[in-house]
């Protein structure tokens, strides 16, 4: 650089850097400030590999005025130092003639300046020098989180930004951490950072997101990917791990199945709103003035005796007052909080130590409001001694009374066992306290009423089976090898087998009693296990590829301490696991798929079924249109979309994704179960060969839940065409030859159903529903009603009632079902000049019929009086 460069930016005479984030790659994500400085700079710096084009340039290209002058400048992309120390050097030199000519430079940099880009090494030899401006652009990553729909980061998470170039012990150790992250700078370190993902569980949920926002942009799971490096403008998105993110919700899930649902009550209109934002957060029952039957005080009392949670939009006096004559013992009444009309205040009233504390933490989170919790031990410390954090259990209640009052007086507590979450709530410990505190996995030792007994979660069941074995068997099996070696029941964690028993029924029938999840394992997991195992079975491992399961398993979480005992058809091991132990990262569960009929497409017509469905399976699999239907039930959900066409490629990969202990939604618009990927699900299910699905997706759990069909809603928007005998064609010949579609047209025109026609037309098929309509007027009069309803439950929906000799096919499209009258099927104009149509059910046949059997009986009781008479 020149000598008087300083003092000529002194005397005010020096040109400004400019900084220009141009964002990923698409011009019209360059913000307007950014579009406007590269509009008016009379240079225009870019970096530039050399024998090739400079891909910032081709982004701000449009953006240039025609007399900017274009400044080159050549990059290196070698990892030493120092050859890259010089060309930042010369890059500097190059950029300082300009700016101390007075001159201004854009210096154009991909993304943000700031974010890993070669802004900043331009900024750091220019910048004490010369006055620099920094224009921010789009990350990468955010485009790519907005292109795969996947949001980033929430509430109290933190977004980690990781270099792929990085030392992999220190990614790993950031990875184990449960928030969502970005990995940028894969490239050639992809194989090292797919096994890192593997062994952090974050491997099946990352998107692989290349060329964002280009015409070549690609978003795919990372596990689509085969190759072992990646385009250089790719990177990883890791959502927060899907286990990790359910936790808060699976133990709101094992406390709410402890009680019944909760119910939100509200006694005026004012309090209506915050009222059914509570009952949203919380699925409760809604109770309004109009639905308290004999009146507000029986209906509190009723829900309180039955043991429902009470929420109150209203005084805290009313719920003192109506619930006082039924006021048992603190140690059994239900939660019960009142909510003020504005949602800012939240008060616990009576149940604070059966939730009521964290239940109104969690409705303050969610309206805005404040919690008031006036609990002695919660208002001072974390929690409350008899409500002990996730992990822990309370052998006997009544001793936490006692040790309560003790601790509120001054008193400390004296701990034996690991228990640093104690001191870490704020209560007082030390070697000679009064309060004894035991925290051990034994039963049996000291008496519970007197000393404070937890038992932490840490014992992991190791459990092997015989195919078809009774869940008792299981259960006392357990439970007696607990029993003998003084461990307690309530320190069981978990119950792990072998990948292969992922769908025994016993064994999951076994876990529900026993209270813990049933996590699996695979063969290649087990296998490193059952080499150090005391009695490992070669009958075993002829069986299931393994000489191990129950010891095997057990092991795979800490410590083997008791060893494999048999009963007749299973056998169980017990471990003590490994600190830091997470239940919910160990193994997998059996995996869920879910058949979601969403119906038409509004909300109001679908099942509360599916959308609670949707709302419990973090993964949503589906064509893009009817993923966009249900968006507004997302709360970070991954979609994973495909196109038209992919139906077999769709339905793999939900069965897979499955597979890998998911749960997993695969949405399907209308009823699953017609026209749709039920039918599919099962064939693949069914499937050999290379049609095979892998052996984990073949043990999935299915559970459907059934939707609203588009011919159920043509017919109640057109009447009641459905009012009798009816069948369901698809017009589609792309799966289904058109002769076999054509004879089963004329069996329906013959048989007299009324028909709804799925597929009807798209631009390519027209004939089939140009025929199909041809040998229905074979055999129906022309007055026969046609529905023909596009669009239902969407916008521009419409739906049209004509005679079937008006029908025209060329107003039909593949958003259209048609629906064809029967013989019988009648058609009419209201007043309101609405047209409606409807199939008669035979009820007025049938009153002929009674009448006229009713007049015969008549006559022949009289000619039987007569000559009776006569006699």
């Amino acid at each position: 650089m020149v000598p008087d460069k300083i003092s000529r930016w002194r005397r005010n005479v020096s040109g400004t850097l400019f900084l220009v984030g141009l964002g990923p790659g698409d011009p019209e994500l360059v913000t307007r400030k950014g579009a406007n400085l590269l509009a008016r700079a009379p240079v225009i710096a870019f970096p530039q590999k050399a024998g090739s084009d400079s891909r910032a340039l081709g982004i701000a290209r449009s953006f240039l005025s025609p007399k900017a002058v274009l400044l080159p400048l050549e990059l290196t992309m070698q990892v030493d130092p120092e050859p890259a120390a010089r060309a930042y050097g010369r890059i500097g030199e190059q950029i300082a003639e300009h700016l101390q000519a007075d001159r201004d430079v854009a210096y154009l940099c991909e993304g943000d300046p700031f974010l890993y880009g070669s802004a900043m090494y331009v900024f750091e030899r220019l910048a004490r020098d010369f006055p620099v401006e920094t224009i921010p652009g789009i990350t990468s990553f955010s485009a790519a989180a907005a292109a795969a729909a996947q949001p980033l980061v929430s509430r109290e998470q933190s977004l980690l930004v990781l270099a792929g170039t990085a030392e992999k012990h220190m990614l790993e150790q950031r990875l184990k951490q449960s928030q969502p992250a970005v990995i940028l700078k894969a490239g050639r370190h992809l194989p090292a950072l797919r096994e890192i993902l593997q062994r952090c569980g974050r491997f099946e949920t990352a998107l692989l997101a290349c060329n964002v926002s280009l015409p070549d942009q690609q978003i795919m799971p990372l596990a689509d990917w085969t190759q072992d490096t990646l385009p250089y403008f790719s990177l990883i998105l890791c959502p927060r791990p899907a286990r990790r993110a359910e936790k808060d919700r699976q133990e709101r899930q094992s406390t709410a199945k402890k009680s019944p649902a909760p119910a939100v009550l509200w006694f005026t209109r004012a309090g209506a709103e915050v009222a059914e934002r509570i009952a949203d957060e919380l699925d409760a029952t809604r109770i309004g003035p109009q639905s308290m039957g004999e009146g507000a005080g029986n209906t509190l009392r009723e829900l309180f005796l039955s043991g429902t949670p009470i929420i109150g939009v209203c005084a805290t006096g009313i719920l003192v007052r109506q619930l006082a004559p039924v006021l048992q013992d603190k140690h059994a009444d239900p939660p019960v909080i009142a909510v003020s009309a504005d949602g800012r205040h939240v008060v616990p009233v009576l149940g604070g130590h059966h939730g009521a504390n964290r239940l109104a933490e969690r409705i303050a989170a969610r309206i805005g409001g404040n919690p008031a919790i006036t609990t002695a031990s919660d208002s001072r410390f974390s929690f409350a001694l008899d409500e002990p954090p996730p992990g822990f259990v309370l052998a006997d209640a009544r001793a936490a009374p006692a040790a309560m009052a003790a601790v509120l007086d001054g008193e400390e507590l004296q701990v034996s066992g690991d228990a640093g979450w104690l001191e870490e709530a704020g209560y007082p410990v030390s070697a000679t306290g009064s309060v004894p505190v035991r925290v051990s996995e034994r039963m049996g030792e000291g008496d519970p009423k007197k000393e404070l007994t937890f038992h932490p979660r840490t014992l992991i069941a190791g459990v092997g089976c015989v195919r078809g074995v009774d869940a008792g068997e299981v259960v006392s099996l357990v439970r007696n090898v607990l029993k003998e070696n003084h461990l307690a029941e309530a320190s069981l964690a978990a119950i792990a087998s072998i990948n292969i028993k992922s769908d025994e029924k016993g064994l999951h029938e076994a876990a529900a009693q026993l209270g813990v999840p049933a996590r699996f394992l695979g063969a290649e997991q087990l296998r490193p296990a059952a080499a150090g195992v005391p009695n490992p079975s070669p009958v075993v491992e002829a069986e299931v590829g393994v000489a191990s399961v129950a010891e095997a398993a057990a092991s795979l979480a800490g410590e083997l301490i008791v060893p494999k005992t048999k009963s007749f058809n299973a056998t169980c091991a017990i471990a003590r696991a490994h600190p830091g132990f997470d239940r919910e990262e160990f193994g997998r569960p059996r995996g869920q798929l879910h058949l979601v009929g969403i119906g038409p497409g509004e909300a109001a017509q679908r099942t509360a079924s599916a959308t609670a469905a949707l709302k419990e399976c973090p993964h949503w699999v589906g064509y893009s249109m009817y993923l966009d239907l249900v968006e507004e039930v997302r709360e970070g959900q991954q979609r994973h979309e495909s196109a038209l066409g992919e139906e077999e490629k769709r339905v793999r990969h939900a069965l897979e994704l499955a597979g890998r202990g998911n749960r997993v939604a695969l949405v399907c618009s209308g009823d699953a179960q017609i026209f749709a990927m039920a039918a599919l699900v099962y064939e693949l299910l069914d499937a050999t060969g290379s049609r095979a699905v892998s052996g984990d997706a073949r043990r999935v759990a299915i559970e459907s839940h059934p939707g609203v069909s588009a011919l159920q809603v043509a017919s109640a928007r057109a009447g009641a065409l459905l009012g009798n005998d009816f069948c369901a064609i698809s017009l589609s010949d792309l799966l289904t030859p058109a002769s076999a579609i054509e004879q089963r047209i004329r069996a329906a025109a013959g048989g007299d159903f009324v028909t709804a026609f799925y597929n009807p037309r798209s631009s390519q098929r027209t004939r089939l529903l140009e025929t199909a309509i041809s040998i229905f007027r074979e055999f129906r009069p022309p007055t026969t009603p046609v529905v023909v309803a596009s669009r239902l439950g969407r916008p521009g929906e419409t739906v049209v009632t004509v005679p079937l000799s008006r029908f025209d096919p060329s107003r039909v499209d593949m958003l259209t079902i048609v629906l064809v009258g029967a013989f019988g099927s009648r058609m009419f104009a209201r007043g309101d000049g609405s047209c409606c149509a409807y199939t008669p059910r035979g009820y007025a046949a049938k009153g002929s019929i009674e009448k006229g059997r009713v007049e015969k009986g008549h006559a022949e009781m009289g000619h039987a009086d007569s000559s009776g008479g006569a006699t």
